[in-house]
C-alpha cells in the first residue's frame, strides 16, 4: 500500500525547520506643536521555510508544456491576443505518493512585505480632534523557481508561468488613507467625520481554455479527457489567468465619508444621547465583485 502523504524528516526534525515569518518595524514620534504629534513608521515581514507537496510517482518529465493566445478581448490587457507560455498538462494521471518537504529542494521561494505609516494626531478648541493618516505596503511574494521543478506545486486553474509564481502589486494597490475628525458645538452636539480611501478590488480574468483550442498546439487531447475521444468530442478544459495576479486595478478605488451628529440630554443623574448617522454621505457604489470568466 502507498500511503496518501508523509512527511520529510527535513520538514520534522532539526534547528529551524519549521515555516517562519520574522517581522520588524520601526517607528518615530514628533510633536510638532501642544496638541499636534506626527508618527511615521516602517515595517518589514519576511516569511521562510516553506514547504510543498510533491508526488513521487510523477516528475518534471510527466508533463507537456505549451503555449495559448488569449482571446481578443477589449477588456483584457492590450485588448487581449497575447501569448501565454509555461502552461503544463500531465500526461497521465498517475497514482498518488506524496512527500511534504522543503519548497528549497526545488529552488527558491519568497514572501517579503514592506510597508510605511504616516498618521498625524492633534486636539484644538472644545474637544476636538483630528487623526488619520496613510499606510503603504505591499507583499511580493515569487516561488517561480519551485514551480519549474516541481509542476505540481503550481497545479491548478490559472498557473502558467509569471501570471501566478510571480505576485507584485502596485504600490497603489494597498495604500489607505483614513482620517476622522470630531468637534463638540454648543448645547452638548457633537459633530463628527470619517473618511476613508481604499484600493478597489484587483481586475482578474479566468479562460477555461477548450481541449479543441489546446489539442492542436499540444499534439494530443488533455489528460482529463477519455481514451477514443477526437479532439473536438472531449469537452474537458483547462484553467488559464490571463491577467497576472494582483496586477491589474481597473475599477475605482473606495471613497468613503461618514457623517455624525449628536446630543447629549441630561435628566438628574440620567443622560440620553441620540444619534444621526449617515454611513455613506457619498453615496459611493464602487465594484466589489466582477465575474472574471
Amino acid at each position: 500500500t502507498v500511503p496518501g502523504t508523509v512527511y520529510a524528516d527535513s520538514v520534522l526534525d532539526g534547528f529551524r525547520v519549521a515555516p517562519y515569518s520574522w517581522q520588524g518595524g520601526v517607528a518615530f514620534q514628533q510633536e510638532l506643536r501642544s496638541g499636534v504629534a506626527i508618527t511615521i513608521g516602517y515595517f518589514r515581514t519576511v516569511g521562510g521555510n516553506f514547504t510543498v507537496t510533491d508526488n513521487l510517482l510523477v516528475d518534471r518529465s510527466n508533463y507537456d508544456y505549451f503555449c495559448l493566445n488569449t482571446p481578443s478581448d477589449a477588456n483584457l490587457p492590450g485588448g487581449g491576443g497575447q501569448q501565454i507560455c509555461g502552461i503544463h498538462d500531465q500526461r497521465v494521471v498517475n497514482p498518488v505518493s506524496n512527500l511534504v518537504r522543503p519548497a528549497s529542494d526545488f529552488g527558491k521561494q519568497t514572501s517579503v512585505f514592506n510597508g510605511m505609516d504616516f498618521t498625524t494626531n492633534a486636539r484644538f478648541g472644545n474637544g476636538g480632534f483630528v487623526t488619520g493618516g496613510i499606510s503603504i505596503g505591499r507583499t511580493v511574494t515569487d516561488n517561480c523557481d519551485v514551480v519549474a521543478n516541481l509542476p505540481e506545486a503550481g497545479a491548478g486553474p490559472g498557473q502558467t508561468g509569471t501570471n501566478t509564481c510571480h505576485v507584485q502589486p502596485p504600490w497603489s494597490a494597498s495604500t489607505d488613507f483614513k482620517l476622522s475628525a470630531s468637534y463638540r458645538l454648543r448645547g452638548e452636539v457633537q459633530v463628527s467625520a470619517n473618511y476613508q480611501n481604499s484600493p478597489g478590488i484587483p481586475t482578474l480574468a479566468a479562460w477555461n481554455a477548450p481541449n479543441s483550442v489546446i489539442a492542436p498546439v499540444l499534439g494530443r487531447n488533455l489528460s482529463a479527457c477519455r481514451a477514443g475521444l477526437t479532439a473536438a468530442q472531449c469537452t474537458a478544459s483547462l484553467g488559464v489567468a490571463l491577467v497576472p495576479t494582483n496586477s491589474l486595478y481597473r475599477e475605482a478605488r473606495f471613497n468613503l465619508l461618514g457623517l455624525a451628529v449628536n446630543r447629549n440630554f441630561r435628566f438628574g443623574q440620567t443622560s440620553i444621547r441620540p444619534r444621526f448617522e449617515l454611513g455613506n454621505a457619498l453615496n459611493a457604489n464602487t465594484v466589489t465583485t466582477v465575474n472574471t470568466s
